[in-house]
């Protein structure tokens, strides 16, 4: 749903290197060997401050799961459906109608939510 990088291993920001005079270059790495973001800077201490500007960017699977989720929450409400999603212990995505949903509701949800995650399960509709 967004485009903030996500990361697997272990966020690593190495120190800045100086290519030239006036040119610091700087990167963030997804452990020692996927690149998530470079760039460069006048200054080695821009250098860092880009780094770690970028690096809080950076998010885990799982936050971007949640984040995802509550987007897709956010836009169902608005369209005047109430649903809450959450991962269960077992990994996979509830989704629980706060009101009785009509058919068509019913498959317009599965259908937001299988966009961003997949298999859905719907779980027990709450009385209103």
């Amino acid at each position: 749903m967004t485009a903030r990088p996500i990361y697997r291993d272990f966020l690593h920001t190495p120190m800045p290197m100086r290519d030239r005079l006036g040119r610091w270059s700087w990167q963030v790495c997804d452990g020692p060997l996927h690149l998530l973001g470079d760039g460069a800077a006048h200054t080695r201490r821009g250098a860092m401050h880009a780094r770690d500007a970028f690096a809080a960017t950076c998010r885990t699977p799982e936050q971007a799961l949640l984040e995802d989720l509550a987007v897709v929450c956010g836009r169902l409400h608005d369209a005047g459906i109430d649903v809450s999603a959450e991962v269960d212990e077992r990994g996979r995505v509830c989704v629980r109608p706060e009101c009785p949903c009509s058919d068509a509701d019913h498959r317009r949800v599965l259908l937001a939510f299988c966009r961003v995650v997949g298999p859905v399960r719907w779980e027990v509709a709450a009385q209103c």
